[in-house]
């Protein structure tokens, strides 16, 4: 008997070249905002701009992808993919360019606003439709190269916006940042794919059956096939992978770019140049491994890329307060940053496991819209407590809230899987 949950339909095979113009225009996206990232405060200063309002435009961007990602999903049922892609990216690109040439701080948090609601359209929308072309032999594979190339953009942006700004003016650095994005969206409009922009993967696909190597404790609510599960199973994963993806966002915002790096400078010795060179070192080993997760999670394996790199990152969390030494804070640094990378590419795989083709985008867009509220409370919460109650609790509270979302989600999924997995006789 042939095995068809491991294709897509007949005549659809999905292109790669499509999946990496897909990742790239997400990549680049996220490079718009990464490379202004040094310049902000600049833009801000140069209006006479208090901290206040520096806060408020850095904010009013994140306040546009939080209203914008599940309405940007639910789009995608009534707009044509490529059409809403390209259209949120180009005005993303044209947007980036005028921002440099605002000469009033109100429009400029306009702008950011507006920016946030475009950027944060082309993230969902992307990942939305990459997760409906998926198959399980290529869903790890798939999902893993869009976070490598996210990685990349995150990584690249800071350093290209720092360099502009440091040998040109403050209008260039939103020019550079705008050209990647532009480069790719021309390489699109020239590189047109009928095949990978077919509805037909909008529609429901059959069930299909992840391959789980055999292994036991892989098999469950966690990579049960859609077809296989009723609604309120359903509704409970998703929720489960929503609770999860609160935790991976706090802890990335609220401890790897809030808490952290301030506990880098005032207790673990590191400057600003070996800080960088840690994150560096993160993002060098997360895509170096990122192949052989992608190839674990084709092979069906789940709950243990999940389960244990959270735990592990969560117990290297609390190791924080004893890092007294540059070299030993440093190593923490990468440590976490890696198993947390690991584990945080596991959810979006369980989400394109558990959902029907029809409603990806709109449970992309929730996934989204809960992990950027946990970007948004994370530094909030971890600043309050480090401000009352010192370092260790609010290291505590990190490593809690990480391995809370695990266990949070392991329940719900357990809960629904009376629901999936049913005896045959």
């Amino acid at each position: 008997m042939t095995d068809t949950s491991r294709k897509p339909p007949a005549g659809l095979e999905v292109p790669w070249e499509q999946v990496i113009l897909v990742c790239a225009l997400v990549g680049t996206s996220q490079m718009t905002w990464g490379a202004l990232v040094p310049a902000l405060p600049q833009y801000a200063q140069q209006f006479g701009a208090s901290a206040v309002i520096l806060g408020l435009i850095v904010s009013s961007f994140g306040l546009g992808r939080l209203l914008v990602n599940v309405p940007a999903g639910l789009l995608l049922k009534r707009v044509p993919a490529r059409t809403l892609l390209l259209g949120a990216t180009g005005a993303l690109a044209l947007l980036t360019l005028v921002t440099g040439f605002i000469d009033n701080v109100v429009l400029l948090i306009a702008a950011r606003f507006l920016a946030g609601i475009l950027g944060g359209a082309a993230v969902t929308v992307g990942l939305a439709v990459l997760t409906q072309r998926t198959t399980p032999a290529n869903r790890g594979s798939i999902l893993s190269t869009v976070q490598a190339v996210q990685l990349a953009g995150a990584a690249v942006g800071p350093v290209l916006g720092g360099v502009v700004l440091t040998f040109g003016t403050l209008p260039l650095v939103f020019v550079v940042a705008a050209i990647p994005l532009i480069g790719v969206i021309v390489w699109a409009l020239v590189r047109p794919s009928p095949a990978f922009w077919s509805s037909e993967f909008v529609r429901d696909a059959a069930a299909e059956t992840p391959d789980t190597g055999g292994g036991a404790s892989e098999v469950g609510a966690a990579s049960a096939p859609a077809g296989s599960m009723d609604a309120r199973a359903r509704r409970r994963v998703l929720v489960g992978i929503c609770v999860l993806a609160f935790g991976i966002f706090f802890v990335r915002f609220g401890g790897d770019q809030s808490l952290i790096p301030l506990l880098a400078y005032d207790r673990g010795g590191l400057t600003p140049l070996t800080l960088g060179i840690a994150y560096g070192l993160t993002t060098v080993v997360s895509l170096a491994l990122l192949p052989w997760v992608g190839r674990r999670l084709n092979a069906g394996a789940r709950l243990g890329l999940l389960i244990v790199p959270t735990l592990l990152a969560a117990g290297a969390i609390c190791l924080y307060p004893l890092a007294q030494s540059p070299w030993f804070f440093g190593a923490l640094i990468v440590a976490t940053g890696v198993l947390s990378g690991v584990g945080s590419l596991v959810p979006g795989v369980i989400l394109a496991d558990v959902t029907p083709r029809s409603r990806v985008g709109g449970a992309v867009g929730l996934f989204r819209t809960v992990g950027d509220a946990g970007a948004v409370v994370g530094p909030l919460a971890l600043g309050s407590v480090f401000d009352a109650l010192g370092v260790t609790w609010a290291v505590a509270l990190l490593a809690a809230v990480s391995v809370v979302a695990l266990a949070v989600y392991l329940g719900l999924a357990r809960s629904a899987r009376p629901a999936v997995q049913r005896p045959r006789r």
